[in-house]
């Protein structure tokens, strides 16, 4: 058996496995999630501290 043809039987038993449900589609197949940062914008926090606290930024 070639190379060739043993990564398309591998690549059509993976497709098989996700049609299933029996694990996660293929990165490269199907709609890509991004997941979005879970960190907080504090550019608000700081700039308010800034114009609250005088001479903060010369320290």
């Amino acid at each position: 058996m070639s190379e060739r043809r043993l990564s398309l039987q591998m690549l059509e038993f993976e497709r098989e496995q996700a049609a299933l449900g029996r694990r996660r589609p293929l990165p490269f197949e199907g709609k890509l999630i991004v997941q979005q940062s879970k960190l907080w914008d504090r550019t608000k926090a700081i700039f308010w501290l800034i114009k609250r606290i005088d001479g903060i930024t010369t320290m």
